[in-house]
């Protein structure tokens, strides 16, 4: 149903204006269709069932917002801005200043944290690498890590943290960290809590048993 009709008329020059506005700290009112959950249900489902419920604005961070390639009814626009950031609800918000209304028409991610789609490789690709290729392209699993703390353990810490005991830990400045065994080996991600080293995440690790009977 067509409820309402207005005009594109903008020029370049009107966007890029606009698009100053949108930068820094903005309040945002999250859209309908979101996995954000009102009563234990996601606002999706109820937005499928045509039901509009309040929703409270959330405090969003841009950092930069700029024009990439300029066409009249399809400009490409970049983003960049911290998490939680609703890019269809900013596309209409723009489209709302500009008093023509405005909607997402494609989304693509170039860069999270550390990572850019300039050093991806798409799996059909990593496929085709024989397995050293592969090896050398693949980033180790504590890339995602970094920005944790470092904590190293010995064997025997090492041995109990895997078990579930809770390890004495220097680091109390700290709320999380990665945590490493002997020879450098990745354990997974721990708490800390009380001067206490407290696993929440850790890495599954064939072991080789030998019995005798």
């Amino acid at each position: 149903e067509v409820v309402e009709q207005r005009a594109v008329d903008v020029g370049e020059s009107q966007l890029v204006a606009i698009l100053s506005r949108f930068t820094g700290t903005l309040a945002q009112v999250p859209p309908m269709h979101s996995a954000l959950k009102r009563e234990g249900q996601p606002l999706y489902r109820l937005a499928r069932k045509g039901i509009v419920v309040e929703r409270a604005a959330r405090t969003v961070a841009v950092k930069r917002l700029w024009l990439i390639a300029w066409d009249r009814l399809r400009p490409i626009i970049g983003v960049e801005c911290g998490k939680g950031l609703y890019v269809r609800t900013l596309a209409q918000d723009i489209g709302a200043a500009l008093g023509c209304g405005a909607h997402l028409g494609a989304l693509r991610r170039t860069h999270v944290g550390a990572f850019d789609v300039a050093d991806a490789i798409d799996l059909e690709a990593l496929e085709q690498q024989p397995p050293a290729g592969r090896r050398e392209r693949l980033m180790p699993v504590d890339t995602l890590l970094q920005t944790l703390p470092r904590v190293d353990l010995d064997h025997e810490a090492s041995e109990q943290l895997e078990h579930g005991r809770q390890i004495a830990c220097a680091a109390a400045s700290v709320q999380r960290a990665r945590v490493y065994g002997p020879h450098g080996r990745l354990l997974g991600v721990a708490a800390v809590d009380g001067g206490m080293l407290i696993a929440r995440r850790l890495l599954s690790v064939e072991r080789t048993l030998e019995s005798e009977v």
